[in-house]
């Protein structure tokens, strides 16, 4: 192994390629099975980060799964209209269903649980 030269940079890309094959075989069993979402908003300083994770079973591992989904910064604010939004653009984008979610768990703020704004009404 020490005589096997690695440079940083196809050390990366290495890691780049194994962390797209994971989320592609993710989101190709979500959008086939019924799955429990986890949301997180988190604010660092000025910025405001969405954090899911998800619970499902894999036929394939013949097992339960769970699974880190995505982080992604949310653009203008942690509102729940857009944490909606941004759990929708990623839905989209990977053709995973919102009807295969079965169960969301949240940290109970106004922004997730809020009877008229929060997240689960868009939801």
């Amino acid at each position: 192994l020490k005589s096997i030269p690695l440079s940083a940079r196809s050390v990366q890309r290495r890691i780049e390629e194994m962390a797209f094959d994971v989320e592609q075989t993710v989101t190709s069993e979500l959008q086939h099975s019924k799955f429990a979402i986890q949301l997180d908003e988190s604010t660092f300083g000025s910025s405001n980060i969405l954090m899911a994770y998800v619970r499902f079973y894999s036929p394939t591992l013949n097992n339960t799964v769970d699974e880190f989904l995505f982080a992604d910064y949310l653009e203008t604010d942690s509102k729940g209209k857009t944490i909606f939004l941004c759990l929708e653009e990623y839905s989209n984008k990977h053709k995973i269903p919102f009807g295969n979610i079965s169960v969301v768990s949240t940290d109970g703020a106004p922004a997730m649980v809020g009877r008229y704004r929060g997240f689960s009404v868009f939801l």
